[in-house]
Formats: structure tokens, sequence, C-alpha cells
């Protein structure tokens, strides 16, 4: 089945919505008519009693010369209209006209079939009128005939121009398509389009946003494939030449065997660090996640690193529980890196870590004695591959450590930075959204 075109679509909704506003203002109209002609017969209806009503002023059932009323009555009375005189026991004194005039309560009128009735109290007397409203029927159907003629013939014409008018009125939607085809990701165009009409005006700068991001990411990942292929280049040339050393001398050389294990396992260890990077940057499996307690993998992170870079904490705040839903091997990998990072760039002296609570987040802190970092590179610090060089001291490493840990900060809803202090030179601030917290 083919799909619909939005002209199609939109010109039927203006033809369904135009044919039904043409069937209530005809279904309104003669609604209006028959109440106009209905209030104008009882006008009429009350006209002719009001004159009839004055030959029975003063006058009594018993003494009143009935003869002379009828003839008076008649002079009044139309030919088309029945007039009904009752006394006060409710007898008919009189009925002028043929036909049978409706009962109404007095002071009001209803009709019956196509006669139209009222009823008028006067002085202990009745008196009802009524009038045969054939020829008003009449004259209301041929009112209907000529309005639904005349809708029809509008309704014919909103269906035949409907499909042109939307063809023209989504004109600067098409122009907007055509713009966004001849985009060419990765190059630096933009739709530019703007017209009068300020809902596609938002739609194409919300276009070219999202063309902008994907550039954003495009060019991060080109700059993220050829810094990986530029680190694992430069193990494997190494392992490679130093293999083909011992290969071709008679001799093995045991420093050169230990340069090529020695480029293997930094291959080795680069390749683990990318792995995990990618896992950080997918989409977690929010089926298998469980609640962690990131104060204990603080403090076995904690021992870890200082057994093995003698990290010195002197300044330590860590609850007994600080629950977050994640997955827990990236968030024991997240701290261990960011410790290390303290613990490498620290100089020896000591660092602070603290845990605590901030309304429903928690916030780790790490902070060390290392090299202040320039604001110009404080984002720089987390993109892969990145690594600030702002004094002699240098360390060993990818840089990923600190992308990895911000990647999988905001994988679980949170978020790494640097934070600025008065205490020390670096900070790095872990913010994640907080399941439970118990301080003991």
């Amino acid at each position: 089945m083919s799909a619909s075109t939005l002209v199609a679509r939109v010109a039927r909704v203006q033809t369904a919505v135009a044919a039904l506003a043409l069937s209530l203002v005809l279904a309104g109209t003669l609604a209006l008519v028959d109440a106009l002609l209905s209030w104008k017969t009882d006008q009429h209806l009350a006209s002719v009693m009001d004159r009839a009503a004055k030959y029975l002023e003063g006058a009594e059932p018993e003494t009143l010369d009935w003869r002379w009323f009828e003839t008076e009555v008649e002079e009044v009375r139309p030919s088309n209209v029945l007039i009904v005189v009752l006394d006060r026991r409710g007898r008919t004194r009189l009925t002028a006209g043929a036909g049978n005039a409706p009962v109404a309560p007095a002071g009001t009128c209803t009709s019956r079939g196509a006669v139209r009735g009222c009823t008028l109290a006067y002085r202990g007397f009745v008196l009802r009128a009524a009038r045969d409203r054939t020829d008003d029927r009449a004259v209301e159907w041929q009112v209907a005939l000529a309005l639904f003629g005349a809708c029809a013939v509008v309704g014919v014409g909103i269906a035949l121009s409907s499909r042109a008018v939307t063809r023209r009125a989504i004109r600067p939607l098409l122009e907007l398509a055509a713009r966004v085809e001849a985009v060419e990701p990765g190059t630096g165009e933009r739709s530019g389009f703007r017209s009068d009409l300020a809902e596609l005006d938002a739609l194409g700068r919300r276009f070219d946003d999202l063309v902008e991001r994907f550039d954003a990411a495009l060019a991060r990942e080109k700059r993220f494939s050829a810094e990986a292929s530029h680190e694992l280049r430069t193990p494997l040339t190494i392992a490679r030449a130093e293999l083909e050393e011992l290969m071709a001398s008679a001799t093995h050389d045991p420093r050169a065997l230990a340069r090529a294990v020695s480029s293997i396992d930094r291959l080795s260890s680069l390749v683990d660090a990318l792995l995990w990077f990618a896992r950080a940057q997918g989409r977690l499996d929010t089926e298998h996640l469980e609640v962690v307690n990131l104060a204990d993998i603080v403090r076995d992170e904690l021992d870890v690193v200082g057994r093995v870079l003698a990290l010195r904490v002197t300044d330590r705040c860590i609850p007994d529980e600080a629950l977050v839903s994640g997955d827990e091997e990236l968030l024991r990998r997240a701290v261990a890196n960011l410790l290390e990072n303290a613990a490498k760039h620290g100089r020896g002296a000591p660092a602070a870590v603290r845990l605590v609570q901030s309304g429903d987040r928690m916030e780790l802190s790490i902070a060390n004695r290392g090299r202040s970092i320039p604001a110009q590179f404080r984002e720089g610090i987390f993109m892969p591959f990145f690594r600030y060089r702002g004094d002699e001291h240098t360390v060993d490493g990818f840089g990923l450590g600190l992308p990895f840990a911000r990647a999988v900060a905001r994988a679980h809803g949170g978020e790494l930075e640097h934070a600025p202090s008065s205490e020390h030179d670096v900070v790095m601030l872990l913010t994640l959204p907080l399941v439970d917290w118990n301080d003991g």
C-alpha cells in the first residue's frame, strides 16, 4: 500500500472540515428560518386574539350576545386563522374557522403537525387561535433546497481547489526538504533556510543545530580514530622492529626482548583501555543495572591505589553507604582512573577524597596538589588522547582515563568536571544520581 502524500491528506482534511462546516451552516440556517417563521406566526395569532378579546371586555357569558360577538370576530379574523372561545366552565361558546386548535397552556404557543396554535386567558374567558403553516413549510423547503444547492457548489469548489491551495501552502516545506537533502554531512554546510513562517524557520534552525552537533561528533570520531591509529602504530612498530632484530641476530639480546615485550604490553593496555572506553560510550542495559554502594568502591580503590601508586590521602570523608544505580564494573574503573590520575599528577603531595550528598545527587571530589590546569585546557583534558604537559613532569598514559570517567558518569545520568578550588590545584568532581544515603 503506497503512502499518502501530505498534499492529499491535507486536501482531504480541508474537504471534510468544509463539508462539516457547510452542513452545520445549512442545519443552523434552516433551524433559524423555522424559528423566525414560528415567531412570526405567534405574533400574528397573538394580534388576532388581542383584537377579538376587546369585544369581551366587561361581558359575561350569560349576558353576551354571542351572535354579535361572532360577527365582530369574523371581521377581525383572517381567513386562514381559527378562533375558539371558551367560557369559565370550559365550554366552547364560539368556533370561527375550520380545523382544530392545539391545546396549549395560557400565554404559550405549540405546534401539532403543520398547525400552530396559541392560547390567551382574558377576564375568565379562554381564547385559542390556530393557523395552518403548510405554506411556511413549503417556504422552508424552498430555502433548504436553495441552501443545499449553494453548499454543494461551494463544497465541490473547495474539494477541487484544496489540492492546489495546499500545494501552494506547503511549498516552503518542500523547499526546506530540498535544502535538507542537499546538505552533505561533515562538510560544514547548513540549510540556511529562512521564510516568513516561524514554525518552518524554527525547524530549519533545529536541523542546522543537529547537523552542527553531528559534524562535531564526526570530527571527534575522526580525531579519535586518527589518535587511536597513531597510538596503536607506535608500539606495533617498536615491537616489530625489536622482533625482526631478534630474528636476524644469532644471539638474543635480553634488552631487545624486554623492549619488545614492553611494547606489546603497552599495546595490550591500550587495546584494553579502548575497549573500556567503547563500552562506556554505549547505551547502558537498564534491565541489568544494579544498586551499587559507591562508598565501598571508593574505599576499595583507595586501598589498591595507595599500595600500588603510594597515594596518600590526608582529607578523607566517605559515608557508610552512597547507593547509586549503575554498572559496578564501569563505576569501579572510573573511580580507579580518577584516583590513579590524582596519584600520577599529584607530585607526591597528599590528596583529598570526599564523598558527600547534594540534594538527590552524590558528589565525589578528588583533589590533588598537581600543577593547575589553565582554563583553556580544562575541557581538552576530557578529550580522548589529550595529555596536558604543563611542565617537565610527564607521566605514562594514553589520555583516556578522564574521557572514560566522564563517559561513565554521563552514561549513568551524571557528570564529571574540573571544579574550581581555593585549597587545591586540581579537583575532579564526579556527580551521580543518588538512590540512598547513610552516614552511619
